[in-house]
């Protein structure tokens, strides 16, 4: 998504390219963060809560949403066309190093241990030589 957008942002010559990279972002986009919120539900919630986190989840997914289609004129506006196309490409880099470092890979764990990943204090200390 970051690529597509620095792309965007570095108004290709090419009259093909801004059309294609911008499909390519879509499908990227469909295919990576936007379905986040959804496996979230099912992965890292515990059975108990499961019901009103999704709910709590799907109204922040639609929320934000409905926002950045409501902020896009002023966006252009204040920024540019190629300056909210670097917006979200440092924003899709920013969202990319937060999952890398903050949510648990969850494939061929259960429930339990993806709970005990949240429950237990995430310290991390730098090894030092003696």
């Amino acid at each position: 998504m970051a690529v597509c957008m620095g792309v965007l942002a570095a108004r290709p010559a090419l009259s093909w390219l801004p059309a294609t990279t911008l499909v390519l972002y879509i499908f990227m986009s469909t295919v990576g963060f936007l379905t986040l919120p959804w496996a979230m539900i099912g992965e890292l919630f515990p059975t108990r809560v499961r019901g009103i986190a999704g709910g709590v989840t799907t109204c922040c997914a639609y929320l934000f949403s409905f926002a950045v289609v409501k902020m896009y004129p002023e966006m252009k506006h204040a920024l540019d066309r190629q300056g909210v196309f670097c917006f979200y490409g440092v924003m899709a880099v920013l969202g990319t190093v937060f999952v890398w470092f903050f949510l648990p890979e969850t494939q061929g764990k259960t429930l339990e241990e993806v709970e005990l990943f949240f429950a237990a204090p995430t310290v991390v200390v730098a090894a030092t030589k003696a």
